[in-house]
């Protein structure tokens, strides 16, 4: 297996405004597409009509789909070219993330910027707070901390030259 990349991560988030405004107005990614719940009925529906449906899908749930008419399914924003953050509405009323700690489950996201103070500056001057302030990690980078409108943990950083993902030395 040759592996090349982490291609995207994905959440589910109740409220699809304030989750776009925050990663496309407030972190800048670029949303690709969308795909709606319409969208996605009438694929579904073709797939079984064509005996090529890649999973069984029954009559409730193609009702379902079907009723959510132009709500988004899901959206893809790019991070950067190759590197996505998946986004799926939440209309089973699934449980928000909130404070995940001490929990085996997802943990964070870690976004690498150049220059983490103007990062910080530039979030503040769109209204996002950071939930802690800039410091440096027990690996040496410079980071600081947010959720997004769900609380999904986002961890902004900044390698440092000491910075143990930068040091070939501490993993050998």
């Amino acid at each position: 297996m040759d592996i090349k990349n982490l291609g995207h991560i994905g959440f589910n988030v109740s409220d699809w405004d304030a989750a776009i405004k925050f990663y496309c107005e407030g972190l800048g990614f670029k949303r690709i597409y969308t795909v709606t719940f319409a969208d996605l009925y009438r694929q579904m529906l073709s797939d079984m009509e064509a005996g090529t449906a890649a999973f069984d899908v029954n009559e409730a749930v193609l009702n379902t789909f079907r009723g959510m008419g132009d709500t988004p399914w899901h959206s893809y924003l790019q991070i950067v070219p190759g590197q996505c953050l998946e986004l799926f509405y939440n209309y089973n009323d699934k449980p928000l993330a909130g404070d995940l700690s001490g929990k085996c489950c997802y943990s964070h996201c870690a976004i690498i910027v150049d220059d983490l103070e103007k990062a910080w500056e530039e979030l503040e001057e769109k209204g996002i707070k950071a939930d802690t302030q800039i410091q440096i990690g027990p690996d040496f980078t410079k980071q600081f901390w947010l959720s997004d409108p769900d609380g999904n943990k986002l961890e902004l950083m900044e390698y440092t030259d000491k910075s143990f993902q930068m040091v070939k030395t501490i993993w050998e």
